[in-house]
Formats: structure tokens, C-alpha cells, sequence
């Protein structure tokens, strides 16, 4: 086996055997049977799944089935044996995935599912068409599907040379010429940014390497699935996404596929989850994931350099309308103190007030600069038009302080990358969210909502019932419309994960 220690599997194989009398389950008369051979053809199909056919010995066990291979005891045992422990593993990384979402974040957090892994050897044992038993143990949710489906593709795409090498050498502008455009009508229409119906100019062979309309709006269809500005321009971002190798995004789509993975297989109450790569929101209506059951919204996270919006999961318990932003303290001593040293008057223009711990406000003074300065009072922001955190905060206690808020500063929705916040997460529909999680309570309707976050005077919602919230981490998303969309791994999670998993059975978790 190419990972002989089976510390992961021991108590699941030993409880197979256990019930089947310490007999074979995988061969009969020194032949595998049926079932073996429909397993191991599984195993070597597991890129398909997102999974690496080296780590179920898909080679090694097929070779061990040539005549005479297993005529001894001794050979029939390893070979069961082996499949066992590979079938276990295979289903367990199907249903929870092989690195654990803990193993890589750690208050990423999960309700927790049971696999009864020997009962579920023992039944692929005797079942030589094992696909939809197999099939059953993935995540059950449409977006995982279509991004099965889209892994399939792009393998494809792997395999077809003409599709390979640098497709321009410059900057190349709308109506611009360079010999590489033919081969980028190629590559656009292969990976679906081009229609088969385009119109495309080639009325002669010199028209065929001008950068012409239609091919401008691929580009732009293509930047728009990169998480790129659309700006139609081959600059040289847009050129290294192009020349990138399909068989990076076939890993990047496995990467995301084994996230998907670490999903519970039904949540017990609709969630609100975020996917800090690609700066969206989805709030589930029910336990599905179709997209017209979702209410879906851009989101801007923590910055990547300094403030990176953590992966974890929690409950939101409340809204507060017209908020108090009260300052960080690391805000208050690094940005607002000194201005008001220089100004006292940069306090009342930004519509600041200084509490003590006693709620009380002082007038802005030296010695209340100094008493924030050592601690003993604190910095808050008056609700208004002006305040950080806009007209509501939607708040789920934790540890990172960390919650979704409204903003002024709209004009960060309209950049593709959009990590530019301490570490909290701005929305660009706020009262949207609102009256979706309100719209239980009797007379939180958008006229009420509307009110309620121009007031001068926060006002406290609590929800009728917690709802869980996941800060996931997606570098890739297949959508219902065809589209295969890629995004930066702009905190370095997927590197991360990428080497938990180089390391091999047992995986982290």
C-alpha cells in the first residue's frame, strides 16, 4: 500500500472481519470477485471525485488481480486487507472529506455525522455495481454536483495539446493585432467565454489576428470568472490566468470540492454562509442550495495583508439598527488619536464621542485623549449617514469580534477583489438581509426596516431563533448557468490545505 499505516481504519477493519468470521471478503477460490473488480475501477476513477487514485493503490491492487497473483493465503489476505482499508478510506473521504475542516481551521465547526464504515465495507463487498452506493456518501447539494461536473471538463481540457503555450506576448488592447489571437479564439471558445455563435471578423487572414469586438466580450466574460476587473484589456494579469495550466484549476476545483465536503449532509436550520475568496454572501431560505432559494449578495472581507477575515462558524442571534461603532482599540490608538491630538475638532467632524466606563460622554479634551490613550475610556462613533458600520450590524458573538455590518464606503463594490476591511464583513444590500432574516417577526417589513436604521438611536432585534453562520473559504464555484468561476487564494488557505493533504494517510484531523 502506498500508506500501510492504518491507524485511521484499525477498529473499522477489525470489525469487518469480525463479521464475516475472519473470512475473505474480496475473493472467492483465489479470484477476486465481481464487486473487487467494480471497486478497484472506482479507485481508479477517483479524480473524478476530486480524490488522487494513488492513495486507494488503484495500480498496485489492479495488478495483484493477474492470474495466479493470489493463489497463496498469504497474498489473498494482503489483498483484502488492503481493499478493505482503502474502501473505508474512500468512503470516509466521500462523505467528511480527508483532512479534517478543523485539521485546517480550526473553529470551522460542523454538527457531526456517523459513518459505520465496516458495515459499509462489508455491504460494498457484495455489490458489483457499487456507483450510486458511492455516489450516496457525497454532499447531496446542487453546486457540488456542478462542480463535479466542471473538475470533468477541465480534465479534459488538460488532455487537449493544442491548447497549450502562451496565447499573447503583450498588452494587447480592443481592435489591436498580435499573431496569438488565433489561439486565443481557441482557448475562449474551449473554455465556453466565447459563444459557438459569436460573431467573429475574419473576412481575411490578416482580420484573423485582430483583437476584435467579440472576442473583447470573451475577455471580459472571462475576467468577470477570474474575479478580475472586465475591463476587455489582455493586460498582463489576464494573460497569466490564461496561460495558467488547466491542471492548476483542476487542483484548485479538488481543493473546493474537498471543502464541500466538510458540510454536514442537511443543516438543522438554514445557514448564512460567506465565501471570503470570492466575496459573497448566501443566506438559505431552506436546506437547499438551488440559487433561486438563496438570497445572494457582494461582501467585502478583511484585508489580506494584516486583517484577514477568519474562517469559522457561529450563531447570529441579533440586528442592531442605527449602531454605535465603538473604535477598536488598535484603530483608536493607531489612526484616530493622533489626528484629534493635532484637532480636536477631527472628533466632532467624524462624528466620534469619548465614553468612559461608565457610559458617560466627555468632552473632548487632552485628558480624555489620555484616558483612552491608558485604557480607561473608549472611542465610539455616533449612529448617521457617516458611521463606520453604516445603518445595521448583524451581530454573532465570538471571540474575533468579527460580524456582517452595513458601510458608506459603497465604492468598494464596485473592485472585483474587495479584502479591504479590519477583518469584519461589509455588505452591499444590508436591509435586504434584514427583512430576510426578520421577515418571521410580525411588522419588520422594509417600510419598518427603512425607519429603524435612520433613527439617531440604536435599537436591538433579536431573532426568533439563532441562525448558524459559516465564513467559508471557496477558491472555486460552478454555477447554475454554466459558468466555472476562479478566485485568488488571497490568504493562502488552499496552499495550506494543499499540504495537509500532500502529507497522506492518516490525514490531519
Amino acid at each position: 500500500m502506498r500508506w500501510p499505516r492504518l491507524v485511521d481504519v484499525a477498529a473499522d477493519l477489525r470489525a469487518a472481519y469480525e463479521a464475516a468470521g475472519w473470512t475473505p471478503l474480496w475473493s472467492r477460490n483465489g479470484r477476486p470477485t465481481a464487486a473487487a473488480m467494480a471497486m478497484l475501477e472506482q479507485f481508479a476513477a477517483a479524480d473524478a471525485r476530486g480524490l488522487r487514485p494513488d492513495d486507494y493503490d488503484a495500480s498496485t491492487l489492479r495488478r495483484l488481480t493477474s492470474e495466479g497473483a493470489l493463489d497463496t493465503p498469504a497474498a489473498r489476505a494482503s489483498f483484502d486487507v488492503a481493499l478493505s482499508a482503502d474502501a473505508a478510506r474512500f468512503v470516509r473521504a466521500l462523505q467528511f472529506g480527508r483532512v479534517s475542516a478543523r485539521a485546517a481551521h480550526a473553529e470551522l465547526r460542523f454538527p457531526p455525522e456517523r459513518l459505520d464504515a465496516a458495515a459499509m465495507v462489508r455491504a460494498l463487498a457484495q455489490n458489483p455495481t457499487p456507483v450510486a452506493t458511492l455516489d450516496a456518501f457525497e454532499p447531496p447539494y446542487e453546486h457540488y454536483r456542478l462542480l463535479k461536473a466542471a473538475l470533468a471538463r477541465y480534465r479534459a481540457l488538460e488532455r487537449d495539446t493544442s491548447l497549450r503555450g502562451v496565447t499573447v506576448a503583450t498588452t494587447l488592447q480592443p481592435g489591436g493585432r498580435d499573431s496569438g489571437v488565433p489561439r486565443l479564439r481557441r482557448l475562449l471558445r474551449a473554455l465556453g467565454d466565447l459563444p459557438p455563435d459569436a460573431l467573429v471578423i475574419q473576412a481575411s487572414v490578416s482580420d484573423s489576428v485582430t483583437f476584435e469586438p467579440a472576442l473583447v466580450d470573451a475577455v471580459r466574460h472571462f475576467q468577470r470568472r477570474q474575479g478580475l476587473e472586465a475591463d476587455g484589456v489582455l493586460g498582463a494579469g489576464t494573460r497569466a490566468r490564461l496561460d495558467r495550466p488547466f491542471a492548476a484549476r483542476s487542483e484548485q476545483i479538488a481543493l473546493t470540492l474537498e471543502r464541500w465536503r466538510w458540510l454536514p449532509h442537511a443543516f438543522t436550520e438554514p445557514p448564512v454562509i460567506v465565501n471570503v475568496p470570492a466575496f459573497r454572501l448566501h443566506a438559505f431560505s431552506s436546506g437547499s442550495d438551488r440559487e433561486a432559494d438563496l438570497l445572494s449578495m457582494d461582501v467585502a472581507v478583511g484585508d489580506a495583508f494584516n486583517h484577514r477575515t477568519p474562517v469559522f462558524s457561529d450563531s447570529l442571534r441579533y440586528l442592531i439598527f442605527s449602531p454605535y461603532w465603538d473604535v477598536p482599540p488598535s484603530i483608536a490608538r493607531g489612526e484616530i488619536l493622533p489626528k484629534a491630538r493635532r484637532d480636536l475638532g477631527y472628533l466632532s467632524r467624524g462624528n466620534y464621542e469619548i465614553v468612559d466606563g461608565r457610559e458617560r460622554v466627555l468632552p473632548a479634551s487632552g485628558s480624555a485623549l489620555a484616558a483612552v490613550a491608558a485604557g480607561n475610556a473608549r472611542i465610539r462613533q455616533k449612529p448617521g449617514p457617516t458611521n463606520s458600520l453604516g445603518r445595521v450590524k448583524f451581530i454573532f458573538p465570538n471571540a474575533h469580534n468579527v460580524y456582517f455590518h452595513d458601510t458608506p464606503a459603497q465604492a468598494a463594490f464596485e473592485r472585483a477583489r474587495r479584502d479591504v476591511s479590519h477583518g469584519c464583513i461589509r455588505l452591499a444590500e444590508p436591509a435586504r438581509l434584514a427583512e430576510f432574516l426578520l421577515r418571521t417577526l410580525s411588522g419588520w417589513d422594509s417600510t419598518r426596516i427603512a425607519a429603524a436604521m435612520s433613527q439617531t438611536r440604536p435599537e436591538q432585534v433579536n431573532l426568533p431563533r439563532p441562525v448558524p453562520v459559516h465564513i467559508v473559504y471557496a477558491t472555486a464555484v460552478a454555477r447554475e448557468d454554466g459558468r466555472v468561476f476562479f478566485y485568488d487564494d488571497i490568504y493562502g488557505h488552499d496552499h495550506t490545505l494543499a499540504g495537509l493533504l500532500a502529507r497522506g494517510y492518516p490525514f490531519a484531523q
